[in-house]
């Protein structure tokens, strides 16, 4: 597999190039000590060209976590911001269908007092109109009663119970 070098590896490659020419040029011109302080050299820079390899390195992951973090920040941001959003829109809408029903609420209550008054203003009409049926097949009973064929007397007492029925299922209504 080709690993993309970057200008550090490259950096890195040279110096320990340039540390394998200097000990071979120790040993050819310097004899063994001159190899031999030339050696500890290659030795200091290699583990300086290794501790530069790993911070470039750790920059790089540093960079590549922070670049992360800038993002899930980002994200969550944006996120955050849409939530708000819907928020927002869910209030106005939960506001609106508020007014709405406050206003089929007062409607209601108005249709309910009209058909209150209503009622009763049918009621009073209603129970004025079966009194006086109510009285006057009571009268036709006790006045002439004893002069009506028994089909007529059962007919006015069945209108007299009735008018009865009817007043108390209207209060019944009422009630």
């Amino acid at each position: 597999a080709i690993i993309p070098w970057g200008w550090r590896e490259q950096v890195v490659l040279a110096l320990i190039f340039l540390a394998g020419l200097i000990v071979d040029a120790a040993v050819l011109h310097g004899g063994l000590l001159q190899a031999f302080r030339s050696h500890i050299l290659l030795t200091i820079v290699v583990c300086m060209t290794g501790a530069l390899y790993t911070a470039v390195s750790l920059g790089r992951a540093r960079r590549r976590i922070d670049d992360r973090v800038r993002e899930d920040d980002e994200a969550i941001q944006r996120l955050t911001r849409e939530l708000e959003l819907r928020v927002e829109e869910r209030t106005g809408e939960l506001q609106t269908a508020n007014a709405g029903l406050a206003e089929v609420n007062v409607e209601l209550e108005r249709a309910n007092q009209d058909l209150q008054g209503f009622t009763y203003s049918v009621s009073h009409d209603l129970r004025g109109a079966l009194r006086v049926i109510g009285g006057y097949s009571h009268l036709l009973v006790e006045e002439y009663g004893a002069s009506l064929e028994p089909d007529a007397r059962l007919y006015a007492e069945q209108i007299r119970s009735g008018t009865i029925r009817v007043g108390q299922l209207v209060d019944a209504l009422l009630a």
